[in-house]
């Protein structure tokens, strides 16, 4: 790779090595607009806009992984013995909401942008009941855990009283507009056939 800085202009060649990445995070959470858009792709047949070979490979193969993505909807899928994926397409956000409004629900839960997963969790039935109850109930409060260490951290934290930071805090990381955005999609339930 070579960079001409003067014209702005970067300069790469093809490789057959695979690229990695140098940092291990998380990044930063993505937006639900852009998560449902990932489904969207996922259940496509046609790519959107003109891919590479290597894309066309790369998305093939997710599309293969990924057949069971349908537009417009969610996925509780049973994928192994004691293991469920909710498949939301909401973002980490919401998704960490959610999973935090699920606690006790599963012995382990982990929210990604993507999927919440349960392990240790109840039959598929029982997590299905959970999350209408517990998540689409009209009375349910869901709130992205913050904890205090987190907002010990932010920027310009304490030049702010605390009311006006816990009103910033709240208008910041509110879910409720996604959340309504959610509950309109259906819910499929799917059992993989060896996750007895």
């Amino acid at each position: 790779m070579s960079i001409d800085w003067s014209r702005r202009k970067a300069y790469v060649e093809p490789t057959e090595l695979r690229g990695r990445s140098q940092w291990r995070s998380a990044g930063q959470p993505l937006q639900f607009a852009l998560c449902r858009a990932v489904a969207r792709v996922l259940a496509r047949e046609e790519p959107p806009v003109a891919f590479s070979r290597r894309a066309l490979e790369h998305m093939a193969a997710l599309r293969e992984a990924f057949d069971w993505v349908e537009s417009g909807k969610t996925f509780l899928i049973a994928d192994a013995h004691d293991s469920l994926v909710w498949w939301t397409f909401a973002g980490r956000l919401l998704n960490a909401a959610i999973a935090h409004v699920l606690t006790g629900v599963a012995t382990k839960i982990i929210a990604d942008n993507l999927a919440i997963s349960f392990t240790g969790a109840v039959d598929l039935a029982s997590m299905a009941t959970a999350i209408r109850e517990k998540v689409f109930n009209e009375t349910a409060e869901i709130t992205l855990p913050l904890d205090a260490e987190f907002i010990a951290e932010l920027k310009f934290g304490e030049c702010l009283p605390a009311a006006l930071r816990d009103r910033e805090i709240n208008a910041r990381y509110d879910c409720s507009e996604t959340l309504a955005l959610l509950a309109r999609l259906p819910m499929a339930v799917i059992r993989l056939r060896d996750s007895r």
